[in-house]
């Protein structure tokens, strides 16, 4: 869950942890401002783009950004030295509390500005933390910068390398999963046309799991169908169309834009169960989700030892007044 991004240019080979390409210096400054704000570091490359080795990327005139989703804005900056980063995470922390000390006030340079920002298409290619994420991921990056070769970027690790291959949308915050790379561009123009593929949408970084798994099937339902949902349901999120969804009727192919007017609130009932109201252009829907608690095995090739998870099933849900 996160509404603030730092994007890192780093066009060389990336550690399994992000942030270990850096010293600790720099390390510490931009842990502490991703905990402040609950946000995430991304680095990032061009697709097919040499890699370099750290002794050419220190010399190099690379870019970072950050995006908060919120307001939709970005503010820039520039890196040459580790200790450019420092005021990558002022901007970062935005004035939140933490626990460490501040980048030193004289490497933050001058205050950036926020502008509108501008559409970032980053494809997650980290094959240290998973290969299928890498050779899962570069088709579809490079199937993306050929329309937009400005907006596109690989990336560092997204989260769930079993849906590869995985990519954000930012300044919109919205995560897709298991995206074939011919339908790639169809995506992102259903994206900016204020659609979202409820099939392949993985959700809103700004939503906790259990209101991702409500949202993406209550936009399954209204974009396609009670048939097409049925269809297109798969992995953790899928579940019965519930009665009280299915009496409403949505014509095959009739493609309801769901951005606009998009709320989500929820309230736990109990542990592991939580009813959340999505409501779409007006109209509310009551979803019941549960979670559930699998036993430690392996997420991905890359994860050892294995790890407990939990997904999250739509159990009831009904259409509100």
């Amino acid at each position: 869950m996160a509404t603030r991004f730092l994007v890192v240019e780093y066009p060389g080979h990336w550690p399994s942890e992000p942030l270990d390409a850096f010293g600790a210096e720099a390390r510490g400054w931009l842990k502490a401002a991703t905990k402040a704000v609950h946000g995430q570091v991304l680095l990032v490359r061009r697709p097919g783009a040499p890699l370099l080795e750290p002794e050419a990327i220190r010399d190099l005139p690379l870019r970072w950004w950050v995006v908060d989703t919120d307001s939709r804005t970005q503010i820039d900056g520039s890196w040459t030295a580790e200790a450019d980063l420092a005021a990558a995470a002022s901007v970062l922390n935005g004035g939140a509390a933490s626990d460490q000390p501040a980048p030193p006030p004289a490497s933050r340079g001058e205050s950036p500005t926020a502008r509108p920002a501008e559409l970032a298409l980053l494809v997650c290619c980290h094959a240290k933390r998973d290969q299928c994420c890498a050779i899962e991921g570069r088709p579809l990056a490079a199937a993306l910068a050929e329309r937009w070769p400005e907006a596109t970027w690989q990336c560092t690790h997204l989260g769930g390398h079993r849906f590869a291959p995985t990519f954000l949308v930012l300044p919109d915050g919205v995560c897709y999963g298991r995206v074939p790379a011919g339908e790639g561009p169809e995506v992102v123009i259903a994206q900016l046309e204020g659609r979202v593929r409820a099939d392949l949408l993985r959700g809103y970084c700004s939503q906790e799991g259990w209101e991702q798994a409500a949202v993406a099937h209550v936009l399954a339902v209204r974009q396609a169908g009670v048939g097409a949902a049925l269809r297109q349901a798969q992995g953790p999120r899928s579940g019965r169309v519930p009665d009280g969804l299915a009496r409403e009727e949505v014509a095959p192919g009739k493609v309801i834009p769901p951005v606009a007017g998009l709320a989500v609130t929820s309230r736990s009932l109990e542990p592991d169960v939580w009813t959340v109201t999505v409501t779409v252009g007006g109209a509310p829907y009551d979803v019941v989700v549960r979670a559930v608690h699998h036993p430690p095995v392996p997420l991905s090739c890359g994860d050892a030892p294995a790890k407990k998870s939990v997904s999250y099933i739509v159990a009831e849900g009904k259409r509100g007044s």
